[in-house]
This record gives C-alpha cells, structure tokens and sequence, in this order.
C-alpha cells in the first residue's frame, strides 16, 4: 500500500496497534482527535502530527494546540464517546478492509476481473471533491461517472473535513442539486 498509494499509509498505521496501545485515557483521546481534525503543535515551528502517507506523529500529540474545526463542546462530546469504549473498535473498521474490498468485488466485477457492464447506482447522485484531501485524491474519483449515469460532481477547496471547513458553500451546493435534480424532477416544491 505505502508504494502504491502512499495516501493511505496511515490505514497501516491504524491497524498496527500502536495508537491504541499509546492513546487510552480521556486526555490522549482528545489530543489524539485535535491530531486528527489538523491541529498543528503549539511550538515555534507549529508541525501537524497527522499525515496521511505516515498515520499519528504520537511524539507530538502532547505539545498539540486545539483544531480549530471543532469547538470545546464537540470535543468534549466525540472525547466523551471514544472513551466509554476506547479507539480499538473504530480502529478496526481498518482493519477489515481487505475483508470488505473481496466482498464489495462482486458487485463491481463478473468474474472478479471484467467490470460489469450495468451501472451500479441508478438514482442522482451528489459527489463533493475535496481537492485538497491527504487521503482521498482527486485522481481517485476521475472515473466515477462511468458506472453512475446520474453523476453530479462538485468541488471544493477544502481538506478531507470539507464539512467543517466550508461549511456555507457545502451546503449550498446540496440545495442547490437537491432542487434541481431531485425536487424539481418529482414536482416538489421545496422549502429550502
């Protein structure tokens, strides 16, 4: 995976144990997620600790400053969930891709090599670029209209949290394909 796409190193390191083993009490959680959301480290030369290429920087997460993505009381409500039960079960999501990925293999290959011929996906659908995500590149979604026939592609000049970061011009978009592909063709007038 790190030569093949180097953009998803950090799923290595989320399914080695390591983060687990060193993130554990309420404190660690927090620092750990403010990595996570882009905080950078409140010293002079201000360093991210999450990359994706590498995963967490578990060195730098002390020295971490807040993310400015989230406020306190987000924070505190995602630190209170995660640490009911810890992060070993939402880090296991990673570790069941392959699981996942030969799975989902039938629905997009015949015979596990020839693509299906039908399109997957018939109704509308809305996809937002982040165009400047560490992790999902735009390369990675050049093809998606191919197997979707009512594809709509938007972008926008955000990171991997374009939710969070664009907030207004995310959701504005929506309405705005909400309104023209899916009210206007059932004859809804909408109250957006």
């Amino acid at each position: 995976m790190r030569t093949k796409l180097p953009n998803f190193g950090y799923q290595l390191h989320f399914t080695s144990g390591e983060i687990e083993t060193a993130v554990q009490s309420p404190q660690e959680i927090r620092q750990l997620l403010h990595s996570l959301y882009g905080a950078r480290t409140t010293t002079p030369d201000r360093q991210v600790a999450f990359s994706a290429a590498d995963g967490v920087n578990l060195a730098l997460l002390p020295s971490l400053g807040k993310t400015r993505l989230l406020s306190d009381e987000e924070m505190d409500y995602y630190v209170q969930e995660y640490a009911r039960h810890g992060i070993h079960g939402p880090l296991n999501w990673y570790r069941t891709r392959e699981v996942n990925y030969v799975d989902e293999l039938e629905a997009f290959f015949d015979d596990g090599k020839n693509p299906k011929a039908t399109p997957l996906v018939e109704q509308e659908v809305l996809f937002v670029l982040a165009k400047k995500d560490q992790a999902l590149k735009p390369f990675m979604a050049e093809r998606m209209g191919e197997r979707i026939p009512n594809f709509t592609r938007k972008e926008v000049d955000a990171g991997h949290w374009a939710l969070w970061e664009r907030p207004e011009e995310i959701n504005k978009m929506i309405g705005d394909w909400l309104e023209e592909k899916v009210f206007a063709k059932q004859g809804v007038k909408s109250k957006l």
